[in-house]
């Protein structure tokens, strides 16, 4: 303990002399030993009130202030509390004189005349003791302010950390008080942090905030488990941002709630997202509506109303206008054919039929370009701007409308506001494109079936119509049902962007809708190349295994030109099936000729037969040994008019039908064909039949 400081010992008595020899006693036998002397108990009081005293060596006989009220007086200020008191006495105290002095807070006594050396050894003591108290509380200190530096450098890091999270973070003690918050919160207040920390939520956060903060607090300490809360606060920039708040207790180890820890997610973005996102459900819930209207009925003139209606009520649109252009002559509008649905608060709009004085001429270059025309009154030429003022409009978006690639009109959609900016969010102009594609399509299905119906009574009237039919049927139908089936696909594919379950089930509409289309016009071309009169069944009971040889022998020849063997594997079954022999007949050969074509020389073709007792059916499998199908190929082969590729419609002949009326056939009599093969090792195609007996 070497070093420590000097010890200050305060001499009390009221006699000078008793004084002087108790200072020159310590002097001797002490060093570094500051001696304070006082005559009086009053006086003592304020050495000890003003300077630092260790021990106070203090006669018990004064006058005024005696040395046990002046001990008890010290020892109840926290100041001197601590100081050790020996009193000094001119004779031998008794038993109850020593019990009054160590109450009032006496360690020891001392009796005159003075024995040097018992005082000496007890000062001796009580030094040491001082020394040691005063070492340990050095340690202490010592040790404190080590550890206040490391938790204030563990408090700065701490807020750094917190600092440099982006979201607004908190920590309120259990009185409702800020303690902790991040940058991030202080920039969503506008407060500094001075102003923030020991105030209450009303004293940082406006009154609505501030009580929607309260109220959750009191939830969350009823409730106490953690909460989620999403709330509109006014952001220091003057903007309203949308806070998501996940909010936790912070308790001791007893349960006691301590605080409120909490971190505020901006979802501002995401809920304008989600906003978009129900706009543009909306529209495509409008342009599905319209598909289902167009593709439903034949006449889309007598629909467009409530498709219009649909597609304003869907873009917040005060009026919609379907332009149908039929002449442009001489630079006005008067050619113009329009449908309109307004949504009756405001007067109609009208355009100007005068191209020349208005942008309009501009406007109508660039859909004519296939361009899409977006006009807002906060963001657009002053000549743009002049003509919205002039129609009463805020915003006005034209949507070019094209039939058989030919400029036929426009959507107009009228009159929406913008709040954030001018422009319509790409995935709402897609949307609205579709459903022009979709009104133009309609107009293309209208015209397709005014010319499917004059070619089929020409047909009915004339049996040579009936290629003019099917030439009408293939070039007219097939192309623009083709044409939506591929814009359909695109969407769903998200060629534009991501597409929700919603908007999947939608396009799926779209999708399932043009196909049930286009299957009905192939039904057309198939059963109309199969002469009409032939498709009445004539049924009767076939022996299986007779009619398989038949089939084999039938192409014996062909196959010994290609130098192609012919394997029987009927055996002796005695399956009888009940059908038209002329048609399975046709089936076979089909399947037989199809067998041949792809069979190179040296291979083999042949028909095995095999009885299904369990199931009464029979499965006649045509085999050969040719080129094989890839997997990949399979779902091509029962499609009519199609070949696996442009090298295999060089290299073998044929429309393509044969399977597909093969197929079609054998489920007319409630069979079906079924294909198993390997690229190179050949293929199998079984048809199954139901039997009678055996």
């Amino acid at each position: 303990m070497a070093g420590l400081e000097t010890i200050t010992i305060l001499i009390v008595d009221d006699n000078p002399d008793n004084i002087f020899t108790l200072s020159e006693l310590i002097r001797e036998h002490f060093e570094q030993i500051q001696i304070k002397e006082a005559c009086s108990g009053v006086e003592a009081l304020r050495i000890v009130n003003g300077d630092a005293v260790d021990l106070i060596l203090l006669d018990v006989q004064m006058p005024e202030l005696d040395g046990f009220e002046f001990t008890r007086m010290i020892k109840k200020r926290p100041k001197t509390t601590h100081i050790p008191v020996i009193f000094i006495t001119a004779f031998d105290p008794a038993r109850k004189l020593m019990e009054k002095g160590f109450d009032v807070g006496g360690i020891d006594y001392v009796t005159k005349p003075i024995d040097n050396f018992q005082l000496v050894y007890r000062i001796k003591t009580y030094i040491r003791f001082i020394q040691r108290e005063r070492f340990i509380n050095q340690e202490l200190e010592r040790k404190v302010r080590e550890r206040t530096l490391e938790l204030e450098a563990s408090r700065d890091f701490l807020q750094r950390m917190i600092d440099n999270i982006p979201a607004p973070v908190f920590y309120r003690n259990a009185r409702g008080e800020f303690e902790v918050c991040n940058r991030a919160y202080e920039e969503y207040t506008g407060k500094p942090r001075e102003k923030i920390i020991g105030k209450h939520v009303y004293a940082v956060w406006p009154e609505e905030a501030a009580r929607f903060f309260h109220e959750t607090d009191m939830k969350l300490l009823s409730e106490k488990q953690h909460r989620v809360d999403e709330v509109s606060v006014l952001h220091r920039d003057g903007n309203m941002r949308n806070l998501l708040i996940y909010k936790k207790l912070h308790t001791k180890q007893d349960g006691e709630t301590e605080g409120i820890l909490g971190i505020a997610l901006d979802i501002t973005d995401r809920k304008q997202a989600e906003n978009a996102l129900g706009r543009r459900d909306a529209i495509l819930e409008a342009v599905n509506h319209a598909s289902e209207c167009f593709l439903r009925f034949q006449n889309w003139e007598q629909h467009i109303q409530v498709v219009l209606e649909h597609l304003a009520r869907s873009t917040d649109s005060i009026q919609i206008s379907l332009m149908v252009i039929e002449s442009l002559a001489e630079g006005t509008l008067s050619g113009i054919r329009q449908y309109r649905w307004n949504d009756m608060t405001a007067s109609p709009v009208e355009f100007p039929d005068n191209l020349q004085e208005s942008p309009l001429n501009r406007w109508m270059e660039q859909l004519r370009q296939n361009r899409i025309v977006q006009c807002h009154h906060r963001q657009c030429p002053d000549e743009d701007r002049a003509l919205l003022t002039r129609l009463g409009l805020k915003s006005l978006i034209l949507v070019p409308i094209f039939v058989d690639e030919q400029w036929w009109g426009f959507l107009a959609f009228e009159g929406r506001e913008r709040d954030t900016d001018a422009d319509w969010p790409q995935n709402e102009i897609e949307a609205l494109k579709t459903a022009a594609d979709i009104i133009g399509a309609a107009v293309t299905r209208q015209r397709i079936d005014r010319k499917l119906m004059a070619a089929k009574e020409a047909a009915e009237n004339a049996s040579q119509a009936k290629g003019e039919f099917l030439a009408t049927v293939s070039h007219e139908l097939r192309t623009p049902i083709n044409a939506i089936l591929l814009l359909a696909q695109s969407l769903n594919h998200a060629v534009y962007g991501p597409v929700s379950e919603k908007q999947s089930e939608v396009l799926g509409h779209v999708l399932t809708s043009s196909r049930h289309l286009l299957s009905m016009i192939n039904d057309i071309i198939e059963f109309s190349s199969i002469d009409a009169d032939t498709l009445n069944f004539f049924s009767e009971h076939i022996p299986v295994c007779d009619l398989c040889r038949e089939r084999l022998d039938a192409i014996t020849a062909q196959a010994e030109e290609k130098q192609i063997t012919v394997a029987d594997d009927t055996g002796s079954c005695r399956t009888i099936i009940f059908g038209d022999r002329r048609r399975i007949r046709k089936i076979l050969d089909n399947l037989l000729e199809n067998a041949l074509k792809f069979t190179p020389e040296g291979g083999t073709v042949g028909i095995e037969v095999k009885e299904d007792t369990e199931h009464d059916q029979v499965h006649m499998t045509v085999w050969d040994t040719g080129i094989g199908i890839a997997e990949a190929d399979r779902d091509k082969l029962f499609q009519p008019f199609v070949q696996l590729d442009s090298r295999l419609d060089r290299a073998y002949e044929g429309t393509g039908l044969g399977l597909v009326l093969a197929y079609r056939l054998a489920q007319l009599h409630g069979g079906s064909i079924s294909l198993a093969s390997e690229v190179g090792s050949g293929s199998r195609f079984t048809l199954t039949l139901p039997c009678t007996s055996t």
